[in-house]
């Protein structure tokens, strides 16, 4: 676990569809969101990273070669949502 580990970069269309698919209660909490989870711990194995966002959630992401997030299917989240 390194919780300074770099997450893979995400293409810019990545991160609006997951933006956008936010509800709006949400989208107005993102920033904090983002910050709170700046330090968050980060494991990675084969490439995959996995980000504990919560005592039961995880966030997954697999980014195609060269390392870029490049698709939304390349993340999912264990949350509810």
């Amino acid at each position: 676990m390194n919780a300074s580990l770099p997450l893979p970069p995400a293409a810019p269309e990545v991160v609006a569809s997951a933006v956008e698919s936010l509800t709006t209660r949400l989208r107005g909490r993102l920033d904090a969101a983002v910050e709170a989870l700046a330090g968050a711990p980060v494991t990675t194995e084969a490439g995959t990273f996995r980000v504990r966002c919560g005592e039961d959630t995880w966030v997954t992401l697999a980014p195609a070669p060269p390392g870029t997030l490049t698709e939304a299917g390349q993340v999912c989240c264990t949350c509810l949502l």
